[in-house]
């Protein structure tokens, strides 16, 4: 088990917000035969479920609720020390508030905020100690990602508010890429958005697996849309981007070279 204070600024679970529930487990059940699905009661009556691979609960698919018009989305949870705190801050650099700070179970407080560029992402403060995996396996999240339009203005923000530092890397003629780090592990990156991208500022989840090339053509047949086929990151790995058949945009990643822990 990982101990609250050492989750501290790493993502640490992520949800699938979907139109359509069943549409979106059948695809990635088939898709990542690494996930196995639990469906949970909660309190309120609703269905929760659970996705689990290799040893590991990593998330959950849930319904959007009725009357949002919001699209089909993964969203991260980030560990806190203070939700309420977190939430604060956001909004004080020029973010937004979208769900209030609420209490979960006896699973810990989290809400929904966004930057001021619009990408959104949830503050968890942890109640109990979680089981998080060193280093990422087959069908775990490995890495998320921030789209946005001014990369230096959201890199404030996040390190502001999540106590993050940052490494630039040079991607040639991608340009600048930045690598946000809770002191020493490495947890996310952040980059301009591509000229030839029309999606909004955004946090895009990657999933590791063995062969990108073969999942990404696996992707296609059950009807996701390819955004960015398969390419290599040099020195680093290969990746694809995708939306799944209810339109939440997602990634596949296989790694060349070692993982930081």
């Amino acid at each position: 088990m990982t101990a609250v204070a050492d989750c501290q600024g790493r993502f640490v679970w992520h949800d699938l917000m979907t139109s359509d529930v069943e549409a979106a487990e059948a695809f990635y059940t088939a898709l990542l035969p690494e996930w196995t699905i639990k469906s949970l009661t909660r309190d309120d009556g609703s269905t929760y479920r659970m996705i689990h691979a290799n040893g590991y609960d990593l998330g959950g698919i849930l319904p959007l609720a009725g009357g949002q018009e919001v699209p089909s989305h993964w969203i991260g949870y980030v560990a806190v020390a203070n939700c309420d705190a977190t939430v604060a801050k956001f909004e004080s650099l020029g973010g937004a508030c979208c769900v209030p700070a609420r209490d979960f179970a006896d699973v810990g407080r989290y809400a929904v905020v966004a930057d001021p560029q619009g990408a959104t992402i949830k503050p968890f403060q942890l109640t109990n100690e979680v089981k998080l995996p060193e280093m990422p396996g087959p069908g775990h999240f490995c890495w998320d990602e921030l789209m946005a339009n001014d990369i230096e203005a959201a890199r404030k923000i996040y390190c502001d508010a999540f106590g993050w530092q940052t490494n630039e890397v040079d991607m040639g003629p991608s340009g600048k890429y930045t690598v946000f780090k809770a002191g020493e592990r490495e947890v996310g990156g952040g980059m301009k958005t591509p000229g030839e991208c029309e999606s909004p500022p955004m946090w895009l989840s990657y999933v590791l697996v063995d062969d990108v090339d073969a999942r990404a053509a696996k992707a296609k047949q059950l009807g996701a849309q390819t955004y960015v086929e398969p390419q290599e990151i040099p020195g680093i790995g290969r990746f694809s981007a995708h939306a799944d058949p209810t339109g939440a945009a997602f990634a596949l990643f296989t790694i060349t070279m070692p993982m930081e822990t």
